[in-house]
């Protein structure tokens, strides 16, 4: 599904502020693998998924996607292959549209022509339903500036799945919630994941959630791959065990106190 290949990120190259981000990593993720990314700060975790998408060039390596080598592909190419999910619940919406106008415009991603006043015959019908399931039926009319944080979010998780994305990045998206509406991000994740059988990657800073979630389990620092597990090796897992072997491997202590919450 995903095939990463000597990926290498350097920034500001040849400056006294050159930083090597993403230093040679393989990396193969297989059609319906969910996977965990963790990593103390600075680890490389989101670099890796701004490469993935297309939001920064590579400076040499190799990124193939369903058989497809997408290295060099645009970002708003690769958007239609590739859904992603953001920490701010507020950059997957426009809060200026209404819940139903930002399900049109979700819809017709990667489509010419756009037209609201025209759309599939029974959609709002359909767009209604999908709301339901979130507590937001009835409001498709309703400008999304008014929704909270964690509706916003569910709303995104929504407009992302229209497009039947191949690979979806999970960039943090329950770190900004409260812990209730972060339970429910993640259980509607959870459910939608099963639904469509998808291949995901999720960066979280919460290592519970991290060792509960998924198939695999993937650790970084300095911009490697330092720990890449999964089935029974990672159920086995806990926080200290995943302390221990940062500090073993990475010669440090984990500098991101969130990553270290256990409930």
């Amino acid at each position: 599904m995903l095939k990463i290949k000597n990926l290498i990120k350097v920034f500001y190259p040849g400056t006294v502020n050159e930083t090597k981000a993403i230093n040679g990593i393989d990396l193969h993720i297989e059609k319906g693998d969910v996977v965990s990314l963790i990593g103390s700060n600075g680890s490389g975790k989101s670099t890796l998924f701004n490469l993935i998408s297309g939001t920064f060039p590579v400076t040499s390596g190799q990124i193939i996607l369903d058989g497809s080598d997408v290295t060099n592909m645009s970002e708003y190419k690769r958007a239609m292959l590739i859904g992603r999910v953001f920490q701010d619940p507020t950059k997957g919406t426009s809060p200026t549209m209404s819940i139903e106008d930002n399900l049109i415009v979700s819809s017709k991603k990667g489509m010419r022509g756009l037209n609201f006043s025209l759309y599939k015959k029974g959609a709002r019908e359909q767009f209604n339903s999908m709301l339901d399931k979130i507590g937001l039926g009835g409001r498709l009319k309703d400008n999304v500036g008014l929704l909270s944080g964690g509706q916003r979010q569910a709303l995104t998780l929504l407009m992302t799945m229209q497009s039947n994305p191949k690979l979806l990045l999970l960039d943090e998206h329950t770190a900004a919630l409260d812990p209730q509406a972060a339970d429910r991000i993640m259980q509607m994740t959870e459910d939608i994941i099963k639904t469509h059988s998808l291949t995901c990657m999720m960066i979280t800073h919460n290592m519970q959630f991290a060792i509960g979630f998924g198939n695999r389990l993937i650790m970084m620092n300095g911009g490697k791959v330092i720990l890449d597990v999964k089935g029974e090796e990672k159920k086995s897992l806990t926080v200290p065990k995943l302390i221990s072997f940062f500090k073993s491997r990475g010669g440090e202590e984990f500098s991101d106190d969130a990553a270290l919450l256990t409930d």
